[in-house]
Formats: structure tokens, C-alpha cells, sequence
């Protein structure tokens, strides 16, 4: 099979997966709003267009308030999206503020359904490269960006399927990193594979680059996907990273 088709087909895995963990995601962020907004409405809050006004000027002189800094870095915004968070927060007209109770959850189900109907229009691309679902547990759980670290491990584990046919030279972290794949290095040469959290499913070990995989990452808690080829099928899988 060509190596452009086999790319395309990586790259497409990649998105489809990628867009499943971001609608997953969008849909518990959008319960938290709807709760918020709940909240918020039974103290009876009328925001005024002088509360808007002075709000946007404290904001302007001192940056968006600790409170939803913390939470923005807890969902994974690195300081330069925080920083644009901002600026699209002071754009925002006085009428939408006003309205919040209407307008951040009718935005938000926007923004979920566009990512519904993009995943599920390539469902049927999916189903025909096939597809299963892998476990992937990625060491260290912490990395640091100033780290200089040689590798990122990752123990990949397939149900029903025999890891040693896992093709290392179709695994890709975050569907950019490559899995090293060099035999001068005796992981590569033979690999490890064994069940490490005895379950009855043996792992297989790869290792990247970290310096190549901290390229795709951001502070905060993130998640981190690998995709790769066993059996003629494609295969993914997720972990989540503390990166700071």
C-alpha cells in the first residue's frame, strides 16, 4: 500500500479520534455551564451595563480574574490562550454579557453540534480503514517542558488482538510523533511485551522523542492519543498528562 494512503488514512484516524475526545469533552463543559448558569440565576443576577463597563476596565488594567484563570489552566489553556480568552472577552458586546443565561449555552450547543456532525460524517470513512480501540497508558504521568528527557513511554494494550503485530512504523503519538523505530536500540529490536497491570491483556512498550512529542503539548491537563496499525486494522487510544 502507498505510503501517501497509508498517511492519509493515520491522519484520518487521528482526526476522527481527536474529534470524539473534544465532543466528550465540550459536552461536560457544557453541563458545568448549564450549571453555572443555574447557579447563578437562582441569587437573582441582573448584570447592568455599568457592571459590564467596569468589569471590562478592571479586566483591560489587570487580566481576567484568578478564579477563571485557575479554571481555564485547569482545563489545559496554556498562558497564551488565556491571554486571547481575554481579548475575546472585551469584545464581547454588552448585550451578550446581559443575556449570558441565553447566549453562553446557545453558543456552546452550536459548537457542539458542528462537532457532532463533523465526527459523524466520517463515521462511514471510519468503518471503512477499520478501526479499534486501544488502552494506552503513557509514562511519565508529569512532564515538564523544560525537561531533557530522552523518551515519552507508552504501554499500548489491544483486546483480542496480539500486541507483537502492532506495526511500530504506523505508531504515531498525538498523530504527529512518530514511535522510534530504530534497531540500533534494544526496545525496538525486541520488545517489551507483558501485562503489567494484570489484567489478563499484555502491553506492548514504544517510546518517543519527548523533545518532539513536547512540541504538540500545552501546560495544564491533556489529553494525548496514539494511533497506529495491528492486524491491517488501525488503532487508537488515549491517556491524559499533567504538563507543566
Amino acid at each position: 500500500m502507498a505510503n501517501d494512503t497509508e498517511w492519509e488514512k493515520r491522519q484520518l484516524i487521528a482526526t476522527y479520534y481527536y474529534l470524539n475526545l473534544l465532543t466528550n469533552d465540550y459536552a461536560i463543559l457544557k453541563e458545568k455551564a448549564e450549571a453555572a448558569v443555574d447557579y447563578l440565576q437562582s441569587m437573582g443576577l441582573n448584570i447592568t451595563e455599568e457592571d459590564i463597563e467596569y468589569a471590562k476596565k478592571n479586566i483591560t488594567e489587570n487580566g481576567l480574574p484568578e478564579l477563571e484563570v485557575d479554571l481555564l489552566k485547569g482545563l489545559g489553556f496554556s498562558d497564551e490562550e488565556i491571554n486571547a480568552t481575554k481579548d475575546i472577552v472585551l469584545m464581547l458586546p454588552n448585550e451578550t454579557i446581559i443575556n449570558y443565561n441565553r447566549t453562553i449555552l446557545e453558543g456552546m450547543s452550536v459548537q457542539q453540534a458542528i462537532l457532532s456532525w463533523i465526527a459523524n460524517n466520517l463515521t462511514g470513512e471510519i468503518n471503512e480503514v477499520g478501526f479499534v480501540n486501544a488502552s494506552v497508558d503513557i509514562d511519565p504521568d508529569t512532564i515538564n517542558l523544560k525537561s531533557k528527557g530522552k523518551w515519552v513511554t507508552a504501554y499500548i494494550e489491544i483486546p483480542g488482538y496480539d500486541v507483537s503485530k502492532i506495526n511500530i512504523s504506523t505508531v504515531y503519538l498525538n498523530g504527529i510523533v512518530p514511535a522510534v523505530n530504530d534497531t540500533k536500540y534494544g526496545f525496538v529490536r525486541d520488545p517489551e511485551i507483558k501485562d503489567r497491570d494484570g489484567d489478563g491483556y499484555p502491553e506492548m512498550m514504544v517510546k518517543f522523542d519527548r523533545q518532539e512529542t513536547k512540541k504538540t503539548l500545552r501546560e495544564g491537563n491533556v489529553t494525548v492519543f496514539i494511533v497506529g496499525e495491528i492486524d491491517g486494522k488501525f488503532f487508537a487510544g488515549e491517556d491524559v498528562l499533567r504538563v507543566t
